[in-house]
């Protein structure tokens, strides 16, 4: 991302917090003292960087998957219905594989959630791509639908009789994915890197990720040059349910071991909040996620030294949202605007 398509988000990153110090003002807190207890607690102590990046892992996800389905012109709603498919899946399999290998347990864990994350965005997938069914509508409703399976399922057929609380069975923490060294930081922070440089590498310098941008940006074109345009919608979306619900298996594998009842994955409004940063580019969502990570981590502990409320982050992150969907809105327009200028000039 150039420096000129980059000042666009800062600015929007900018205009946001102005409007949280105007606000924390408005509430009678100290936005200096806020200032500092930020860049103490999770910028400058190892503690604050490494929960972070554990909190970036399935936001960097979830933004991964907004992308690709972004990438062919479809916006995936359903984030959070893919995570829960993915989480409950893993959560539902992995501790009866206590005689497996611990590898050959995540891999399996881990491969049936991505399919349940691709299965789960299959219908609105398919209605999008074959009947032209907007995509919008259907993946929320196939959210409330993961929600309350998955709430069924925690209480009743996957429910750990051995807890009064309703969660599923936990996977031992010696059986869980490691994490490096002494730190906070697990396994899969690392491969959820990895995975965001080689879609990067996959939409950029591939023959399949060129063509994706033309169905996303120029679907008239993309009929001219005989790109079969639903092939394309179809897996995309497919591809976007899968990686979503990776997020999902890696807080299961990873992080907490188990879902509990009363878990409600809400990822949805950072996943875009991170893809419109990132300017739609997957190697700048690493950097994007990581800010609003951090962002994360501050909600659970400055409320305490700064009498911060823990919802003014996330609301943070909604009011990050809206400049940056203006700023989208003006680029778009600037550019249709440039299109149909008339040609001026020339000879006379």
């Amino acid at each position: 991302m150039t420096a000129s398509k980059a000042g666009a988000p800062l600015l929007s990153l900018l205009g946001a917090t102005i409007v949280g110090v105007v606000l924390v003002l408005l509430t009678g807190h100290n936005p200096v003292l806020i200032g500092e207890e930020f860049v103490d607690r999770v910028v400058l102590r190892r503690a604050g960087l490494e929960e972070s990046f554990v909190a970036m892992t399935p936001i960097l996800l979830a933004g991964l998957a907004a992308l690709l389905a972004a990438r062919v012109g479809l916006w995936n709603i359903g984030i959070d219905g893919q995570v829960a498919a993915g989480a409950i899946t893993a959560a539902a399999i992995a501790p009866r594989l206590d005689d497996m290998p611990r590898v050959a347990m995540w891999g399996i864990a881990a491969g049936a959630g991505f399919l349940a994350g691709a299965a789960w965005a299959a219908l609105p997938a398919l209605l999008r791509a074959r009947g032209g069914v907007n995509e919008i509508v259907t993946t929320i409703m196939m959210t409330y639908v993961a929600f309350g399976l998955v709430s069924w399922l925690i209480k009743g057929p996957l429910k750990d009789e051995s807890v009064v609380s309703p969660a599923t069975a936990s996977i031992e923490v010696a059986r869980r994915m490691p994490r490096l060294g002494d730190s906070r930081i697990h396994l899969a922070v690392i491969l959820a890197i990895v995975l965001a440089i080689v879609v990067g590498v996959v939409l950029r310098w591939t023959v399949p990720g060129l063509l994706s941008r033309v169905v996303g940006e120029a679907p008239a074109a993309a009929d001219l040059l005989t790109v079969p345009v639903s092939r394309y919608l179809l897996v995309a979306f497919l591809l976007s349910g899968a990686i979503a619900a990776l997020a999902g298996v890696s807080e299961v594998l990873a992080v907490r071991g188990s879902v509990p009842g009363d878990w409600r994955p809400s990822l949805g409004l950072a996943a875009f909040a991170a893809l419109f940063l990132a300017r739609q580019h997957a190697i700048w969502l690493i950097p994007s996620s990581l800010l609003l990570g951090m962002m994360a981590y501050a909600s659970t502990v400055l409320p305490r030294p700064t009498g911060l409320s823990p919802d003014f982050f996330p609301m943070i992150e909604g009011i990050l949202l809206i400049f940056l969907s203006i700023g989208e809105w003006r680029r778009r327009s600037a550019a249709a605007g440039q299109v149909d200028e008339p040609v001026t000039g020339g000879s006379r």
